[in-house]
């Protein structure tokens, strides 16, 4: 249960765009932001993974 005037149990609003009108998704961010920053660590690690696979090749 939030208190009157809360977004989320520990944020006031978005810790990436600091938005209050989109809800809340995980973790102090709304659901675009969360969305957002976690395709860019999915495209991260394929690139990281993918580096490392070729670095292993003679």
């Amino acid at each position: 249960m939030l208190k009157t005037g809360r977004w989320a149990r520990k944020w006031d609003s978005c810790r990436e765009c600091h938005a209050t009108t989109t809800p809340h998704y995980a973790k102090g961010y709304c659901t675009r932001c969360y969305m957002r920053l976690y395709k860019r660590d999915q495209r991260r690690n394929q690139r990281t993974a993918y580096t490392a696979s070729q670095a292993h090749v003679p």
